[in-house]
């Protein structure tokens, strides 16, 4: 059981000074826990589509015929809703990593306050 307190201990002694991580601190939890090849394939998608949505919008303005430009307008659409679901899913990862963040936290003082009561 020591063992397990320890390496919660040491998963905290990472956070900042006043106990709240900050958003970058959260984003590197997301690429450097288990499914770092996942989100790191979620970001390179979302940038992806993003220029593919930014190239699309461009072209829309380039051409002459309707056709071309509902064309061009539906990829446009389709790019920026592919950017917002991923968005909306590295969101849910970012919540994710806080929650667990806080989880240990609590078994940590539950260790502490368990320690505590055992010696009294």
């Amino acid at each position: 059981m020591k063992d397990i307190d320890q390496h919660i201990k040491e998963a905290l002694e990472v956070d900042a000074p006043d106990g709240d991580p900050g958003i970058f601190d959260l984003i590197g939890d997301t690429l450097k826990g288990r499914l770092r090849f996942l989100n790191m394939l979620g970001v390179a998608a979302g940038i992806i589509f993003m220029a593919l949505g930014v190239l699309a919008a461009v072209r829309f303005f380039q051409v002459d015929s309707t056709r071309e430009m509902i064309a061009w307008a539906t990829g446009f659409g389709f790019c920026m809703m592919a950017v917002a679901m991923i968005k909306v899913w590295y969101w849910l990862e970012l919540s994710k990593h806080a929650l667990m963040r806080e989880v240990k936290r609590v078994e940590l003082q539950l260790a502490a306050l368990s320690s505590r009561i055992g010696k009294d």
